[in-house]
């Protein structure tokens, strides 16, 4: 079965910051806007696999969690209907952390060697994730 437009779209759409992070982890160093650039791209990544989570779950009749913690509630009830691969679980977990760090931070306190290591496995984690949300079966 067709994956519905909406994750689609945004599978697509993080094919741009899933990229960028690779270029970017292949240059030895970073200046203050790249590192700042880069720490932003993470986040999009979280964001745009969260948004699909999202309707994931919402297309399953799951309540979506509403509580101060449901960045982290969402990503364990996802892990819970097998939304999340098995490889993907604790780099995703990282990925959140991450973005609650960040948005409630500032760009120019990043630290480019935690962002590299931290980034080292998106591209990865991404394509594991694409796959397994394109053979998922639930009838949408």
């Amino acid at each position: 079965m067709p994956l519905p437009d909406f994750v689609r779209a945004e599978l697509d759409s993080l094919e741009i910051p899933v990229n960028r992070i690779v270029r970017l982890l292949s240059l030895p160093s970073w200046d203050e806007d790249q590192t700042t650039a880069f720490g932003t791209y993470i986040q999009n990544v979280y964001m745009g696999l969260e948004r699909i989570l999202q309707y994931l779950l919402m297309e399953k009749g799951e309540n979506l969690p509403k509580s101060p913690s449901w960045h982290y509630d969402l990503l364990k009830l996802a892990n819970s209907c097998g939304f999340v691969p098995l490889q993907a679980e604790s780099i995703m977990e990282n990925l959140m952390k991450y973005r609650h760090r960040h948005i409630h931070g500032y760009g120019h306190m990043l630290d480019e060697a935690k962002l590299r290591e931290l980034a080292f496995p998106i591209a990865e984690t991404f394509h594991i994730f694409k796959r397994h949300i394109e053979n998922f079966t639930i009838a949408f």
